[in-house]
């Protein structure tokens, strides 16, 4: 077998993705004592993972296993309780304040959108819209000519208290 298939097979095998008819070829090539250099560190955990365990587990183990994680999650369980109940409450506040910033978003969105209409079109034909443009133009150049005849006066107004204001302060100054 090409060391590229066994390579292929490897990273089927590692990536949980190889089928059982795939596990026996590897088991097979690593069985075989002629295996490339960069091959080896593989031969060595099928030959683990293959090997039957010969060694006989001590007596009694399987119970005191089972009587240390029966006393360690006791210990645990009271702890256990504490520990949720300190991370439950900052995280539903978390959870609250996102909901909730959310909520203020979506509804000042929603005000906005409803406070503040799109412009339509007014007017259908270009040429009536011409025509109204202009004559809002005119009314607005007119309100402006009599703003300017109104300034024009308070001007000359002006000009003539500050004339008399003039004489005065020259008789007052000439005794």
């Amino acid at each position: 077998m090409k060391t590229e298939d066994i390579k292929r097979l490897l990273e089927h095998y590692y990536n949980g993705e190889a089928t059982l008819e795939e596990e026996k070829r590897l088991k097979e090539y690593f069985g075989q004592t002629d295996i490339p250099a960069s091959l080896q560190a593989d031969k060595k955990m099928f030959q683990f993972f293959t090997r039957p365990q010969t060694e006989p587990l001590p007596k009694g183990l399987e119970q005191r296993l089972s009587a240390s994680i029966d006393r360690w999650q006791t210990q645990e369980q009271p702890l256990a309780g504490k520990h949720k109940r300190r991370t439950l409450v900052p995280l539903l506040q978390r959870t609250l304040g996102i909901a909730a910033s959310v909520l203020l978003i979506a509804g000042a969105s929603l005000y906005i959108v409803r406070q503040d209409p799109q412009p339509q079109d007014t007017f259908d034909d270009p040429a009536l819209a011409y025509a109204e443009a202009q004559r809002a133009f005119q009314l607005f150049a007119s309100a402006l000519d009599k703003g300017k005849a109104h300034l024009e006066k308070a001007e000359s107004t002006t000009r003539e208290i500050q004339n008399k204001l003039e004489k005065c302060r020259i008789r007052t100054d000439n005794p």
